[in-house]
């Protein structure tokens, strides 16, 4: 009887965690990073297109790799007001805030 029990708990344990695994794995995919939607430079049209990430951001293989690919460039510590978010590797364009009008990133 002792066996059956534990064998239960063991199996509700096992369940629950595998459903605590499928949330974690659906919450990241449903939290892209701005790097990954698909953006084309407005003045051009090119999708040569790279983020522009201030701060310091915590390098995980994730970011390591969107830098590696072109997709992301670091743009330093400091955030002004005229600091661009998008820069088109084509024309050289740069657009989009940094930060908004009260200081905050959008």
């Amino acid at each position: 009887m002792i066996d059956r029990d534990r064998l239960r708990v063991v199996i509700a344990l096992t369940g629950a965690v595998l459903f605590l695994f499928s949330l974690l794995t659906l919450a990241q995919a449903k939290d892209p990073r701005p790097w990954d939607a698909p953006v084309s430079c407005p003045r051009c049209k090119s999708d040569r297109v790279i983020y522009i990430l201030y701060g310091e951001p915590i390098l995980d293989a994730d970011l390591k790799r969107a830098i590696d690919r072109g997709r992301v460039e670091l743009g330093g510590c400091e955030v002004t007001r005229d600091s661009k978010r998008w820069e088109c590797r084509k024309c050289k364009y740069s657009w989009g805030k940094a930060i908004t009008e009260n200081g905050s990133p959008p």
